[in-house]
């Protein structure tokens, strides 16, 4: 019965830990996370692991090039893209993804358009979190 317990208690503990998402956390501003490599396209540096997040996240700021890679907690699906204008003409392209470590890319060939109202971001957390 012990040992009945235990393997349950084991396959539990596997599908539990599979649940879990491994993204690259980074940016390329100034702060707590800097990485002088996050804004390479193809960034294999930094990264954070949580079972209560949905997918991986890669923003670009247009006027810079500046990046921002994260775990997110929204309801983005795999090769979702939101463009935000921003404020101040702040605007940047962003990207989600949903497997372990797909966030290496710059949003390169996100299918967004410019003209689209601007978006809220319904992802949690900031990079240093």
């Amino acid at each position: 019965m012990a040992a009945r317990l235990m393997s349950l208690f084991l396959m539990v503990l596997m599908v539990h830990g599979s649940l879990s998402i491994k993204c690259y956390q980074c940016t390329s501003f100034e702060g707590a996370t800097q990485d002088e490599n996050c804004a390479n396209d193809g960034y294999d540096g930094n990264t954070k692991e949580d079972e209560k997040a949905t997918g991986c996240f890669t923003g670009v700021r247009d006027s810079d090039g500046l990046v921002l890679r994260k775990i997110t907690y929204s309801e983005h699906t795999e090769g979702d893209c939101v463009y935000n204008r921003g404020t101040g003409g702040l605007s940047w392209t962003g990207c989600f993804c949903t497997s372990d470590l797909c966030n290496s890319n710059l949003c390169k060939v996100c299918p967004c358009d410019p003209s689209m109202e601007p978006n809220t971001d319904t992802t949690e957390g900031s990079a240093d979190a």
